[in-house]
């Protein structure tokens, strides 16, 4: 006898439905990785994309999408939450451009305190002194900055993708036509 599958649409109980026709489903966008699934009546419910062997809408594409997932693909696999990975990549170079623009803006402060100096009769040394150690001291910070933002950026993409290798494993374990692995 075919295995039925059952699904959840809200707190509605769907189904059944064969495995070709939830393979159908995932294919056509219709089923959602997120939607809750189950196997048989009193199956244990699972997010659809923990399943092996669907494959859902928006991770398949004609010819040109496909050519651009190979593009996005990391380490073998297609990237989980692109828009996810473009906020972090808009991130890191929102952080460089900042830290680029607070360089530039100690390095105006260090040539202005030099051209004030400059015009200082008495007092000129320790002018340029302390205008160097506020310089230094904003070079330290916009240092320190600029590695916190990126090593949090990279922390999240370590968390993205010790996920979807948890995922991926688990969805070794199940498969549609309900053979564990």
């Amino acid at each position: 006898m075919e295995q039925q599958w059952y699904f959840r649409s809200g707190k509605e109980v769907l189904g059944p439905v064969s495995a070709a026709k939830l393979k159908s489903m995932a294919r056509a966008g219709t089923l959602r990785p997120y939607v809750h699934i189950r196997l048989g009546k009193s199956g244990d419910w699972v997010s659809a994309d923990t399943i092996k062997g669907l494959a859902f809408g928006d991770e398949i594409g004609e010819e040109e999408g496909e050519e651009e997932a190979a593009d996005e693909t990391a380490g073998g696999g297609t990237r989980r939450y692109p828009m996810l990975h473009t906020y972090l990549d808009m991130s890191a170079n929102v952080l460089a451009i900042g830290t680029a623009i607070g360089a530039l803006a100690l390095v105006a402060f260090l040539i202005a305190g030099i051209v004030r100096a400059s015009q200082v009769t008495q007092g000129a040394g320790y002018v340029v002194v302390t205008d160097v150690a506020f310089v230094v001291l904003g070079a330290v910070v916009l240092a320190v900055w600029y590695i916190a933002g990126i090593a949090g950026i990279e922390f999240v993409r370590v968390v993205i993708d010790v996920e979807a290798n948890t995922r991926e494993i688990a969805g070794r374990l199940k498969t549609v036509d309900g053979v564990k692995g």
